[in-house]
């Protein structure tokens, strides 16, 4: 996004979201963890899911994400997403394979059921390379035939 373009979208979305030390400080954190790694992914999802908390009673959360990030509500769920799945233990045993995963690869994961999160946590520790589209695959052929 433009410098003009961003300065803009913030401008309009002052009036909406609320000045908070939390917020500015969660923003400036998520921008400078980037995208980096599975550590990274599951603290950008911690802070964005306290500042969901903050931002949705005022109703300021989605211009909050998209004058911050120019992020959609889609791009934040897949980050808290992970952050939920890795807090109740659900991706716990793909914590050293996530390395080799994409972040599209995790996203999917974190959504899984736990027949596909043991399936890919086998075939990683086997050597195998596991795309994202295949964990899709396998996550909706289980759940059409259940």
């Amino acid at each position: 996004m433009k410098a003009r373009t961003k300065q803009r979208v913030r401008k309009r979305s002052a009036d909406i979201i609320p000045p908070n030390p939390i917020l500015r400080q969660d923003a400036d954190a998520i921008r400078a963890l980037g995208r980096g790694s599975f550590d990274n992914f599951v603290e950008i999802g911690r802070r964005l899911e306290r500042d969901r908390k903050i931002l949705k009673k005022q109703g300021a959360w989605l211009a909050w994400l998209k004058a911050e990030f120019s992020w959609s509500r889609r791009t934040a769920d897949r980050f808290i997403a992970i952050f939920e799945a890795e807090t109740t233990g659900h991706l716990r045993n793909l914590r050293t394979a996530a390395a080799a995963l994409p972040l599209t690869a995790i996203y999917a994961l974190a959504k899984a059921s736990p027949e596909v999160v043991a399936d890919v946590e086998r075939r990683l520790a086997g050597g195998e390379r596991v795309k994202a589209r295949e964990i899709v695959a396998s996550n909706s052929r289980l759940f059409s035939i259940g």
